[in-house]
């Protein structure tokens, strides 16, 4: 039996983020069912995507995932803490869209900043271990002599 990625990489669509498919069904451990249709049924009047809310709202996460891990490349090899991350962001996003604004009136705020730093970590550790990025976080020192300490 294939686990939810696996599932997830065979149904996989061109353009579809690295680390599978979102659901909007996906975010119901995290706000009820009620407010996540909320959401999405707000509309804009003349607005020609009113359609595409589900996948706006999954292309900011996308992004925002992708821009704290730094390449599409790092959310592919941290697929699952990517795809949290993702989820997590996408629910802040719906309760943004209901008025919830701010770490105080967003139950997920706090937990998406989290995310996208656990994200930043795991995308510099993963550069450091392949000679890149910032393997270093504190100044080297050097004797008189000019060897490294």
């Amino acid at each position: 039996m294939k686990n939810k990625l696996e599932a997830d990489d065979a149904k996989k669509k061109p353009g579809a983020p690295p680390f599978g498919a979102i659901a909007w069904e996906d975010l119901l451990g995290f706000m009820p069912k009620a407010l996540i249709l909320e959401a999405l049924a707000d509309k804009v009047e003349g607005d020609p995507e009113e359609k595409d809310v589900w996948d706006s709202v999954v292309r900011l996460a996308t992004l925002r995932a992708a821009t704290a891990a730094g390449s599409d490349t790092l959310l592919a090899r941290f697929r699952r803490e990517a795809r949290y991350a993702a989820l997590v962001f996408a629910a802040e996003n719906l309760y943004v869209r209901r008025g919830f604004h701010g770490d105080e009136k967003n139950p997920l705020s706090a937990a998406a900043n989290k995310q996208e730093e656990l994200l930043r970590d795991l995308a510099m550790h993963a550069r450091a271990e392949r000679g890149g990025g910032e393997a270093f976080t504190e100044p080297m020192q050097t004797r008189a002599t000019g060897n490294m300490i």
